[in-house]
């Protein structure tokens, strides 16, 4: 057993009963045969070992006393020695028998004793000669280090002496009383095991407790054992052991694992007072830099920091604020980490623990760090807010109170000060020519007393152009100051100003904002109101959810390095995901908007330098999804453009610094994240597909509806809904070409840009991609980077002159033509209806014709016309609502041909097909119009664009899709019954009358196509064909000639193909001819 002295190290002589346990605990351990002999053996050393423990002087000089020895040789020479010394204290009995020897080592140098147990545990035999001369063969069964020892206080007058004599100089006295100094002073090291086991199957008894104390009871420097009270379970168990000494890590793991051998447990050992801390001054400065420094002799397998604060306990990790650095250990600190800190705020104040980590062991030490504290936020409010001095005499002092309100309460000295000031000097900057103290408070105050009472002035009412204002400042312990800056409008007489408003907004001058710090229940921060041109501008919220400032406050900790673990970024994404999906109050959507893209942005910088593990993809991309699913509005164009860009930038850096395992793919409504291991990937995002040749992993993600709040640089053009970016895993890998083929819906554009997202400078470009057209005219986007593209659709009408022209000229025929249709069955209504189906059939034509009339007239009013948004609201609704009604009616027409054709002997009845027809014609387009119109307005959907027609915002969504859908299924109705009516003449006809069957069916599709609306069928073609396809043209031609002149085929079809109707016509024309020539007779006669 090696004693070992340091100087700078504590303890205190072993009682004899410890003494007596160590030896029992050697002799226990080996293969001892007792005799008397060895019984003279056994308490000689007992005598030794209390002699060296309880006599010994200690001195830090290198020098020995009566029981030390001094060596200035090599290290091995003095092991020798200690050696030697060692084994005069034992006599040889046997070769069998077992030798126990104590050194006491007096050094100044602090490792010599670990170095000489080295020396030690690599020694096997040694050759050992008695007192009469016999030599022995001695092998080293153990060696343990027993206690390490210092000196405390003045030691000046200790170096080298034992009672009255110095040992370097016996001529040399020492000072009287110098050896009791010396052995009185002595102070214990210690070190405590916090011991925590748990039972695996059975339950703790006091039989498990007993060898629990007994193993820790052997170990070296042991003092005293203790067992907190059991868990419930009965199978844990607390324990904690105090050593006088350090001891070596492999022995207590060996201790340990027997342990859990023997008891069946799992077994966990925390200690204190191996590992040496070094530390900064205990109250450091705010925003200081302070650094914790922890070394440990042993080699370990992992290193950490952690902090303890009020309530929680944070691992510490790499971060905006904290840096650990655990490269600087050396070849005596095998082990060692440091802690940094830079620029720390009150809430790094706590107590901070190191520790090495051995296997089950866990070596730690405590300092506690506290910061100087300043406010983190100063609220200051003024009573009144405003003073209003537009009512009174300029002599008038109006008195105003000011406080000051902060989240941490500290004993702070507070200073107020009231400046009037021609300068713009900000708040604690000295003052400068021209500006004016008015009145000041020199005296600091506690912040108990200042801030409850406030600040009192008088502002005066005579007008002035210098700016009123109230500076406070805050100074901690450390003499660091924080100030804020209240400005205080006033009105003077004859100045404009905005009345008050609903008591919560007071008279304000023209120009000013007022802010009030009041939110709903379940919302923080304020609100602010302009007053701009004499009137109130709306308010502007900026009162963010309690839950998701909570999120926020956790991102900005995980960021700093305080909780960065990838449980802790789990739960932001999840508190991100429930904030966005909660609707909340609609007055703070925009700043919960705002704080949510903040989350993102300080995830994304986290990233950087913080391995995230794929777990929070799902909550990640339904948040980040959910985002885009709220309406962006009440902020001006510049703020929607910067949080479009950060968010984009915040997406594009988490999909990329996400470490994903495996191929995953996720998708929502708005973004869509999909992966390729590598080699020819072929990715469909949404409706694009990516084309991208790697030799690793591709992360790609599509992001919807983003593009459209992104400044767009270019103008007359309009961004596709979808932004691809894709991301490399080896960021290493050489420039790689992507290629992106355009939606049907781009391909039909006459124009496209190739363009990508320059996050740097926040716009479009076209730098590095172009667009190829293939040869067979598909078009598609080649980029040599994988920045985030899209593409850009340029704003031009795909109608030309020509087709303007030819619409006006039809539309004016069929308005024409209609109103002929309409008098020629007044005319010959009474003549031509004379049963229940031809008045059937010719009320329904009638309403087509009228119906199609009103439809064309105010399509010709609105393609002709500059009309104001109400008017070309007026005309988009009228439009719908009269189209929609042309097609009811022309299924009724439908109806009344199925029935006539298969029910011949069935006549119908008119009453029940008016109700019905009544339903279909005038009910339904009524309800469809006014849904879609309902459904726009209360969800800020455009209804109508600038040319006074409904719009598509997207594949199936938008005004148009309530016209689109039930016109395109009356059609394909419609065209069934034409497809029975061929049918049946097909049926009805000989085989020799092919001609006359051709004919039959030639005359139907003649007669039943323009009132069936099947000359709409080209229109419903025209969406799914290429702008640059030359059949486009000539499909838009066919399309604009057959619906033009529809009203001119209606008259010719419905009216004068009608035989009944051209022979009613052609007597009432024969009557009024014999009326002309009566009249023109008898005008002749008279002449």
């Amino acid at each position: 057993m090696l004693t070992s002295c340091p100087a700078h190290l504590f303890c205190r002589s072993t009682s004899f009963v410890s003494v007596l346990q160590r030896l029992y605990f050697v002799f226990q351990r080996t293969s001892f045969e007792f005799s008397p002999a060895g019984a003279a053996v056994f308490v000689g050393s007992l005598l030794s070992v209390w002699m060296l423990l309880n006599a010994v002087p200690l001195s830090e000089a290198s020098k020995f006393s009566k029981y030390c020895f001094v060596s200035r040789s090599t290290m091995l020479a003095t092991v020798l020695l200690y050696l030697i010394a060692a084994f005069k204290y034992s006599q040889v009995l046997a070769a069998d028998k077992v030798y126990i020897a104590d050194i006491l080592l007096e050094s100044d140098e602090q490792l010599q004793a670990l170095t000489i147990m080295s020396v030690f545990n690599t020694t096997s035999d040694l050759q050992v000669t008695n007192v009469n001369g016999t030599c022995h063969k001695v092998t080293l069964v153990e060696s343990q280090l027993v206690a390490v020892c210092g000196i405390v206080g003045n030691t000046s007058c200790c170096v080298g002496c034992h009672g009255n004599k110095r040992m370097d100089d016996n001529n040399v006295t020492c000072n009287s009383g110098c050896a009791t100094l010396c052995t009185q002073r002595l102070l214990p090291i210690e070190v405590h095991l916090n011991i925590k086991a748990e039972l695996t199957a059975t339950t703790w008894d006091s039989n498990k407790t007993g060898q629990v104390q007994t193993a820790f009871g052997g170990l070296n420097g042991f003092q005293h054992f203790k067992i907190t009270p059991l868990r419930r379970s009965n199978r844990s168990a607390d324990f904690q052991a105090v050593l006088g000494c350090k001891c070596q890590t492999a022995k207590l793991q060996q201790l340990v694992s027997t342990l859990e051998t023997s008891l069946g447990a799992v077994i966990q050992v925390h200690t204190a007072g191996m590992v040496t801390l070094e530390s900064a001054e205990a109250l450091v400065p705010y925003m200081s830099a302070p650094m914790l420094k922890c070394t440990f002799e042993e080699m370990s397998s992992g290193a950490s920091w952690k902090m303890f604060g009020s309530n929680d306990c944070f691992e510490l990790r790499d971060g905006s604020v904290v840096k650990v650095d655990s490269s600087c250990a050396t070849k005596e600190k095998k082990s060692c980490i440091v802690l940094r800190l830079q620029n720390i705020t009150n809430i790094w104040t706590g107590t901070y623990e190191c520790g090495f980590t051995v296997g089950s062991i866990r070596h730690t030490a405590r300092t506690h760090l506290g910061v100087a504290p300043l406010p983190e936020h100063i609220s200051m409010k003024a009573t009144p807010s405003t003073v209003d001095c537009s009512n009174r005499p300029s002599s008038d002092i109006v008195p105003v109170s000011v406080t000051a309100t902060v989240q941490y309460h500290n004993s702070y000295q507070v200073y107020w000060r009231y400046k009037t000031s021609r300068c713009n000097t900000s708040s604690g900057d000295s003052l400068h020519d021209g500006c004016k103290i008015e009145d000041s408070l020199h005296d600091g105050y506690k912040m108990e007393d200042s801030l409850q009472d406030g600040y009192k002035m008088a502002i005066s009412c005579q007008k002035s152009r210098e700016a009123h204002f109230v500076t406070v400042t805050f100074k901690n312990i450390k003499e660091q100051e924080k100030r804020a800056r209240l400005d205080i409008p006033v009105i003077y007489e004859g100045e404009l100003f905005c009345k008050e408003d609903e008591d919560l907004w007071p008279n304000t001058p023209d120009g000013d904002t007022v802010i009030k710090h009041t939110c709903p229940d379940g919302r923080l921060g304020y609100q602010s109101r302009t007053c701009q041109d004499n009137t109130w501008q709306p308010v502007f919220s900026s009162c963010v959810s309690k839950h998701l400032l909570a999120t926020l406050e956790a991102a900005q900790r995980f960021i700093m390095g305080l909780v960065s673990s990838q449980e802790a970024a789990v739960d932001i994404f999840e508190g991100l995901r429930n904030s966005s999906m909660s609707d909340g109050d609609s007055s703070g959507k925009m700043a919960d908007l705002m704080a949510s893209i903040h989350v993102l942005d300080v995830m994304a910088d986290a990233s950087e330098s913080i391995v995230l593990q794929d777990n929070v993809l799902p909550d990640f991309i339904n948040a980040a999804s959910n985002l885009l699913e709220q309406t962006w509005d009440g902020v001006n164009d510049s703020i929607i453009h910067d949080m479009s860009s950060r968010y984009l930038r915040s997406v594009e850096g988490l999909v990329k610094n996400i470490r994903i395992n495996g191929n995953k793919e996720l998708s929502t409504h708005n973004l869509e994240l999909k992966l390729c291991p590598g080699g020819n990937c072929r990715l469909t995002l949404f409706d694009c597909t990516l084309h991208l040749t790697t030799l690793s992993w591709v992360k790609t993600v599509a992001v919807k509806n983003l593009t459209d709040k992104l400044r767009n640089n270019f103008p007359n053009t309009t961004p596709s809904p979808v932004l691809i970016s894709a991301t490399l895993e080896n960021a290493e890998e050489s420039p790689v070409t992507i290629r992106l083929d355009f939606s049907k819906k781009q391909q039909r554009s006459p124009e496209l840009l190739c363009v990508f997202w320059n996050t740097v400078e926040r716009r479009w470009s076209e730098e590095g991609c172009v667009v190829r057209r293939d040869f067979d005219g598909h078009r598609s986007c080649l980029c040599d980077h994988l920045t985030p593209f899209s593409s850009l659709v340029a704003l031009s009408n795909t109608s030309t002159e020509s087709l303007d022209v030819l619409t006006t000229v039809g539309l004016s025929v069929s308005v024409c033509a209609l109103l002929v249709f309409l008098l020629s069955e007044f005319a010959v209504w009474s003549a031509v209806v004379t049963t229940n189906l031809s008045h059937i059939r010719h009320t329904v034509m009638v309403n087509i014709a009228l119906f199609l009339l009103l439809a064309h007239s105010t399509f010709l009013a609105s393609s002709s016309l500059e009309l104001p948004d109400e008017w070309c609201r007026i005309m988009a609704v009228s439009k719908h609502l009269f189209f929609l009604a042309t097609f009811a009616w022309m299924l009724c027409l439908s109806v009344v041909l199925i029935h006539q054709l298969l029910l011949v002997f069935r006549p119908p009845r008119k009453r029940l097909f008016h109700v019905l027809f009544g339903i279909v014609g005038y009910v339904c387009p009524v309800i469809i119009v006014g849904c879609s119109y309902c459904y726009c307005k209360y969800t800020d959907e455009p209804y109508f664009d600038h040319r006074c027609w409904l719009v598509s915002t997207a594949p199936f969504q938008g005004s148009l899709y309530a016209f689109l859908f039930p016109v395109g299924a009356i059609t394909l109705t419609n065209l069934f019954c034409v497809v029975v009516v061929i049918v049946t003449l097909l049926k009805s006809q000989v085989p020799e009358g092919s001609k006359e069957t051709a004919k039959s069916i030639l005359r139907v599709l003649v007669l039943l196509t323009p009132v069936f609306g099947l000359t709409w069928l080209p229109g419903f073609s025209l969406h799914t064909m290429d702008a640059d396809d030359r059949l486009f043209l000539l499909t838009a031609y066919s399309f604009t000639i057959l619906n033009s002149f529809q009203g001119l085929s209606i008259l010719l079809t419905g009216c004068f193909a009608d035989q009944k109707v051209r022979e009613e016509l052609w007597k009432i024309f024969k009557k009024d001819k014999k009326r002309a020539e009566k009249f023109n007779n008898k005008l002749e006669g008279k002449i």
